[in-house]
């Protein structure tokens, strides 16, 4: 099965202009820059059908010829990992018989139950690419994007593009991390777990930017107690990962909240598979869990006493000073989210977690 495996960020305009000159990449081979401009239609059913079962359908004009490509849902952790089936159309509207996987063709054909395949979202990007080689030989494409995602329905949402992908092209997984790891050192980058497809999907329903729990994780009955460590581990760090963008886009107080519950799993995780596993690197990594869910707290702190704690007492007393109380109590808020919002941007947090995978063989 054709694979897809590259890591997402978002970052500030300025940031991604340097990515694309390549002066954050010392020590790494780089080839010339290539730009172009992608303009990129998403199909889907009237009732978003693909997009519900974890696929998306897009046509792409590229180089003159159409192409269509199906991915199917992520199976990665903290990097996406996807299947990538690509094929040409002799014009511009998608056609499932073109689908070369027969399984994948007649899953979307079950799917979209011979209704009309629809246009939903357009994304309009200037891309700046650039060919990697690490020392290794692994080669990985570095893409800088820039430009608009567009709803095509239900009140035309537009939504900015500031991006970073690395994508292996070829070689091992963990240089991936490797290259993202040192880019995040001399670069402000934030995680970005959604794909540009499911950013439109989301606007186009309505939705905000929301926090995660942490769901379940499913172990097989034969895995061995590091392939269990290391599958608990990384499931901790998706779900932290995973409400970064509730905090930095949305302010969401429940992202605050569910980060912490990562931190908290991840250094319970930690204690639980004992001394076997107490190993420098990751007494460093459960101290630096520590450090992140202490600064947090003060903003969740925060949270919880300005909206369960102070209203009920507002509404029942009309006591002198809760008015004031209340400023204070929202300038303090206010300040402390900064931080934390400030902190999530930042590499002390991206480099959490991304140096557990850089630095340990574990799974995607």
């Amino acid at each position: 099965m054709p694979q897809e495996f590259e890591i997402r960020f978002a970052a500030k305009p300025d940031d991604l202009a340097r990515l694309a000159r390549g002066t954050a990449l010392n020590g790494v081979a780089t080839g010339r820059p290539k730009m172009r401009r992608l303009v990129t239609t998403y199909y889907d059913t009237p009732k978003l059908g693909f997009a519900k079962a974890g696929l998306s359908l897009r046509v792409r004009k590229t180089g003159g010829v159409y192409v269509q490509t199906v991915k199917t849902q992520s199976l990665g952790t903290l990097a996406d990992n996807r299947g990538e089936y690509e094929s040409s159309l002799p014009s511009s509207k998608p056609d499932l018989r073109f689908v070369s996987d027969p399984a994948l063709r007649q899953r979307l054909t079950e799917i979209a139950n011979a209704s009309r395949l629809q246009p939903v979202i357009e994304t309009q990007i200037r891309r700046t690419t650039r060919a990697l080689k690490t020392d290794s030989g692994d080669e990985i494409e570095l893409a800088v994007d820039r430009g608009e995602i567009r709803t095509l329905d239900n009140g035309r949402a537009v939504l900015a593009v500031n991006e970073l992908e690395l994508e292996l092209k070829q070689g091992k997984p963990l240089a991936l991390y490797n290259v993202a790891r040192k880019l995040s050192r001399k670069t402000s980058l934030t995680l970005a777990m959604e794909s540009k497809a499911e950013r439109g999907m989301r606007a186009l329903q309505g939705e905000d930017v929301a926090a995660h729990k942490a769901g379940r994780i499913e172990l097989s009955p034969n895995c061995t107690a590091e392939q269990a460590f290391a599958a608990v581990l990384m499931h901790c760090l998706r779900h932290i990962a995973r409400n970064a963008s509730a905090v930095v886009d949305s302010r969401d107080p429940e992202g605050v909240h569910q980060i912490r519950v990562g931190l908290r799993r991840l250094r319970a995780a930690l204690s639980a598979f004992g001394d076997e596993f107490r190993t420098r690197h990751l007494e460093e990594l459960r101290a630096r869990a520590k450090t992140l869910a202490d600064v947090l707290g003060h903003t969740r702190e925060l949270d919880v006493f300005a909206t369960e704690l102070l209203p009920p007492i507002e509404k029942e007393t009309k006591q002198s000073g809760l008015a004031e109380l209340r400023m204070i109590v929202e300038e303090l808020r206010r300040e402390s989210w900064n931080a934390t919002a400030a902190l999530v941007r930042s590499d002390e947090f991206t480099g959490f977690v991304l140096g557990r995978r850089a630095s340990s063989p574990a799974r995607p």
